[in-house]
């Protein structure tokens, strides 16, 4: 999908979480829904040199 933001266009990259179903059901507004939690997903070492007015942290 292409977007536009003060003029610049790009491409929109949606990311898609891993979901599990739940034995929760919740109600909303009259509606009957089933809760879903978020997978736990591997974690990325964080490996940024951070610098902050000449300095690094």
């Amino acid at each position: 999908m292409e977007l536009s933001y003060r003029g610049v266009r790009y491409q929109a990259a949606p990311s898609i979480a891993e979901t599990i179903e739940s034995h929760l059901v919740s109600k909303y507004r009259g509606v009957t829904m089933k809760l879903r939690y978020a997978q736990s997903s591997k974690s990325v070492p964080f490996s940024v040199a951070l610098r902050y007015r000449g300095c690094q942290y």
